[in-house]
């Protein structure tokens, strides 16, 4: 997938905001996430199957990436099985939204299948269709299912009905410079500077030791190499209203660790300006303001600016999506990343995120269309879909040994899983402007690194925006 295609991948929700505020008001305040039950019995209404050459043709709208062309090789083994079609149809993301919406909210029946990601699910899970009677009627183990994808059950399920089976697992998190932290010279010269060996940070004054130790400028040495420009210990994010940021800030400064909360639970009024949110954004923008072990514009940086970066070797350590670590390992997106050896540390509590294809509710092959699901939500599946290049959420395939033998971060992503909290989008219940409210978080971030603001004025006013985009949604009615 190339970065252009990539830089809307998390940007979209602006761009469709506009389509879906209908949806919102719709669903506003009336979920909450369970973990799924007993199946419940739902009424469904199944119209004539679509066929080509007398075989069902399940048609799904996805994005252009190597997460869907990994999920759509797992339906494509299961069809192929079966004699059923498979025809997922690919757009980039900032056309992914808007020719859904468009799909679902005329109630077209052509889309049997629609990719959706945990942030937007709460603005269309009235036009999704549960999955509870099909996982009864045909057999689906639940347990199994319960089990193994864990928290991702609960964020895809409301009302004890559940929406999805998580596909693409995508909490932020640390990755580092496997061939830095290994390099005898560094590691000599880390434990003479700091009395202890050089492994990956895994809290706030780790992080700042292991920066500091690798900031360096142009011409000073790097495991062995003159550095032909300045290098920094790790990458910061600060650019406004990138609600990416919040997520990075979030885990990189140890706020949920400490008990913060971006929303009340009780009143749902905003919680990220009290003792602790102000700690946390200290820590964050410290890192550049006192310690400057970060790139200086840090202020206006965006995240796939920082994953340039990174990727092109000028940092040793940096917070993203799996999705880096996957093109890194495995050469089967469009244009294969040769960025140096990377690997993953569980380094802070984080949200964690899910993609997962959903069922149009107005879909006309829903029974074929559940059984492909079914199929590649197993073992089997999700271990297909591992082999081209997907980061998956089931535990079993995570911790598998054999798998873990070419894919060793995957164990890291397991334990991070177990620890990681529910996104903003669907706790304390869902929230259709959760991505509005990490915006105005991102925009003080940014005008306290480029001095605009101190911590408190710029959290302070953060909280006034912040509250206004969740009363004009509606949820302090």
């Amino acid at each position: 997938m190339s970065e252009e295609k990539k830089v809307s991948r998390r940007g979209y929700v602006k761009y469709a905001g506009a389509g879906i505020v209908v949806v919102a008001v719709a669903g506003a305040g009336a979920y909450y996430a369970t973990k799924p039950g007993a199946p419940t019995e739902t009424t469904t209404t199944q119209a004539t199957p679509t066929t080509t050459e007398g075989k069902i043709t399940i048609t799904g709208l996805s994005e252009v990436s190597t997460h869907a062309k990994a999920e759509d090789f797992v339906l494509r083994t299961w069809g192929e099985r079966n004699g059923v079609n498979i025809d997922i149809q690919t757009v980039p993301w900032e056309q992914l939204i808007p020719k859904m919406m468009a799909a679902m909210m005329s109630q077209d029946p052509y889309f049997d299948l629609v990719y959706v990601s945990i942030d937007f699910m709460p603005m269309v899970v009235d036009l999704l269709e549960p999955f509870n009677d099909y996982a009864a009627r045909f057999g689906t183990d639940m347990n199994d299912r319960n089990t193994q994808f864990g928290i991702f059950n609960e964020m895809w399920t409301v009302n004890g009905k559940l929406y999805g089976f998580s596909d693409e697992s995508d909490p932020p998190v640390m990755h580092y410079r496997k061939d830095l932290f290994e390099d005898p010279t560094e590691m000599n010269a880390f434990q003479a500077k700091y009395g202890r060996p050089l492994t990956p940070p895994t809290n706030y004054e780790e992080l700042i030791e292991t920066a500091t130790f690798f900031t360096r400028k142009k011409g000073e040495t790097l495991a062995g190499k003159t550095l032909e420009n300045d290098f920094y210990g790790v990458m910061l994010s600060g650019k406004a209203n990138d609600w990416t940021i919040s997520l990075y800030w979030a885990c990189q400064s140890e706020f949920l660790e400490k008990g913060g909360r971006i929303l009340a639970p009780d009143t749902l009024l905003p919680a990220f300006n009290d003792a602790i949110g102000i700690e946390a954004t200290k820590k964050y923008t410290d890192l550049n303001l006192k310690y400057k072990v970060t790139q200086p514009d840090a202020a206006s940086a965006e995240h796939y600016g920082m994953s340039e970066l990174y990727r092109s070797g000028r940092t040793a350590m940096f917070f993203d999506f799996p999705i880096l670590i996957a093109e890194s390992y495995h050469l089967t997106n469009e244009k294969p990343w040769g960025e140096p050896p990377t690997h993953l540390v569980s380094y802070s509590v984080a949200y964690d995120k899910s993609w997962a294809m959903c069922m149009n509710k107005y879909g006309v092959n829903k029974d074929t269309t559940y059984k492909a699901l079914d199929f590649s939500s197993s073992r089997e599946g999700v271990t297909l879909y591992t082999t081209q290049g997907g980061v998956p959420s089931r535990q079993d395939v995570l911790n598998d040994p054999d798998i873990a033998k070419d894919r060793p971060y995957f164990a890291v992503m397991a334990d991070i899983h177990k620890k990681a909290r529910l996104p903003l989008a669907i706790d304390p219940k869902p929230i259709t402007v959760s991505w509005d409210v990490l915006n105005e978080i991102a925009t003080a971030l940014s005008q306290v690194l480029s001095g605009q603001a101190t911590v408190k004025d710029a959290l302070d006013a953060a909280y006034t925006r912040a509250h206004d985009v969740m009363d004009k949604a509606g949820y302090y009615k």
